[in-house]
């Protein structure tokens, strides 16, 4: 390998939106790996003399697909704009996001099923056709509301997309569960079925298609999928490295191979002028395609259902599960003797006070395995654990593996393998038939 490869990468960093943030951490993390690898940021870099650069790593949208077409060096793509480019890539996999959503509201019981989300935005088409089909295959169906995703720009387009989302929520049959292509578009949904009367989650539940701890953390808390956009930036470096070192770009299929979904005609957006694009979308198969996490919040958890002793003693232990909490704490924070919280809880939960506790502080203990290289014992203490001990027995209780076991398929999942077990739920039988 030459000691001084110069590395592309085509993003302003003075302008890093959090995905590419993440995006360029994962990059900087297989640098650190390979010697010799030399990172510099320039957005004009295709229009270099031939050799400035060893390679490139590039996103195409904001009219910048033309980089895309001629770059003149190895170059990996980033992002969903513009596939008919059929340029190698290192994505997050909408797909799985799709069919993830529709498992989890499904098995929340819902019975009515929507997406919100952006007509032109790939990502979004992807994650509406593959939320539909995962409906479909087990006999239901959905409705589909999407406008711009530049609809906060301007304030005539969102006050149409609020009057035109109202309408559409207040249609649906309750109880919905609702797909949400973003937390901010979540967020809005969620405050928006408040200010019409509905309740989150018995009347409405929520995932949002990607997670912001910030903004899915305010009540109600949403149930969002995380992206492992630092494994994307790993994964678009690694491949680039085999591409510079002269092996072949990854063999492109089409729709008439059974590769891919093919694009439907869906609804035009909310609020604005019906009009068509007409492109056909040819999706690739053979891009790097990084697989989501599911982050269980309240958004979604249809068990509170109208007690709102229970209701407030769960968004209580959801808000201090990394602390050392107990039933006497929660039951005074909401101001009712601990026997008639038990009675509540036991009749609508389907498990004690305690239980509810251990459970919040595994779902903690989850994203703390999938997101860091935190050690089992750091977990444990981080997780409000009072020893690893707990964490063990409650891990293997609660979630049916061991935390070691939780965290190598959490892996797998993120990459995409096949041998990672597929995503499911283990509540129990009580709490799930509600």
């Amino acid at each position: 390998m030459s000691p001084h490869r110069r590395i592309a990468i085509l993003f302003d960093p003075d302008d890093l939106g959090r995905r590419q943030h993440a995006i360029v951490a994962g990059i900087c993390r297989f640098a650190g790996e390979r010697a010799g690898w030399h990172l510099v940021f320039d957005r004009f870099a295709t229009h270099r003399p031939a050799g400035w650069f060893a390679g490139c790593v590039a996103t195409a949208h904001r009219g910048r697909g033309w980089i895309l077409r001629h770059p003149g060096m190895p170059l990996v793509c980033v992002d969903w704009a513009h596939p008919r480019a059929r340029v190698p890539r290192a994505l997050e996999s909408r797909y799985d996001a799709g069919r993830l959503a529709a498992r989890h509201l499904l098995e929340r019981g819902y019975a009515t099923f929507a997406y919100i989300g952006f007509k032109f935005q790939r990502q979004s088409r992807t994650e509406w056709a593959w939320f539909r089909k995962e409906l479909r295959s087990v006999g239901k169906d959905a409705s589909a509301a999407r406008g711009y995703a530049s609809h906060a720009r301007q304030r005539d387009r969102t006050d149409r997309l609020l009057h035109a989302l109202a309408g559409f929520l207040d249609k649906l049959a309750k109880p919905v569960g609702i797909f949400v292509a973003r937390p901010g578009l979540a967020r809005t949904v969620a405050d928006l079925a408040l200010s019409l009367g509905l309740r989150v989650p018995e009347d409405v539940g929520i995932i949002a298609a990607d997670d912001d701890p910030v903004i899915c953390a305010l009540p109600p808390a949403l149930t969002s999928l995380h992206f492992d956009y630092g494994e994307v930036g790993y994964r678009a470096a690694e491949l680039l490295s085999r591409l510079i070192d002269g092996e072949a770009a990854p063999v492109w299929l089409d729709d008439a191979t059974g590769a891919g979904p093919v694009d439907e005609e869906m609804e035009e957006p909310l609020g604005h002028t019906p009009h068509r694009v007409g492109i056909p979308w040819r999706p690739w198969q053979q891009a790097a395609l990084i697989a989501p996490t599911l982050v269980p919040r309240l958004s979604t958890d249809r068990a509170a259902i109208a007690d709102p002793f229970v209701a407030k003693a769960l968004y209580y232990i959801d808000d201090r599960r990394t602390e050392s909490i107990d039933p006497r704490q929660v039951a005074a924070g909401m101001g009712v003797a601990l026997r008639t919280l038990e009675v509540r809880f036991q009749l609508i939960r389907g498990r004690t006070i305690q239980q509810e506790i251990a459970r919040a502080r595994v779902e903690h203990a989850k994203l703390l395995l999938a997101r860091s290289d935190l050690t089992l014992r750091a977990v444990a203490a981080n997780s409000g654990f009072g020893s690893y001990d707990a964490l063990l027995r409650a891990f293997k209780r609660h979630a049916g593996e061991l935390p070691s076991a939780w965290r190598r398929n959490a892996m797998l999942r993120r990459q995409g393998s096949p041998d990672a077990e597929p995503w499911h739920d283990r509540r129990t039988r009580r709490s799930r038939s509600r």
